[in-house]
């Protein structure tokens, strides 16, 4: 009986491990589904289209850009979202 319970548990940790070594894609591929948006994000992920032009922004920008992130620390992290907003649990 002990046995038998022995084999069927490594049985079950070890089928994991072979299924990932039998070389088979995980069918993560191919699961995705061929929309538009599937097809664009593809495009961001492969950078077939980036841009060959160094992207700068200007001081102006770059101050306001920082200064906004430091000041998104003032507040504290909402716990869920509701509706419109975040709010925290009170």
């Amino acid at each position: 009986m002990r046995a038998s319970a022995l084999l069927i548990l490594s049985s079950l940790l070890l089928a994991p491990t072979v299924y990932a070594q039998d070389g088979k894609d995980s069918g993560y591929q191919s699961e995705r589904p061929n929309t538009r948006v599937a097809q664009l994000m593809e495009l961001q992920r492969s950078g077939k289209q980036e841009s060959k032009e160094e992207q700068h922004l200007d001081g102006q920008t770059r101050t306001k850009v920082y200064t906004r992130y430091v000041d998104s620390f003032d507040s504290p992290i909402p716990e869920r979202f509701t509706g419109d907003n975040f709010t925290a649990s009170e």
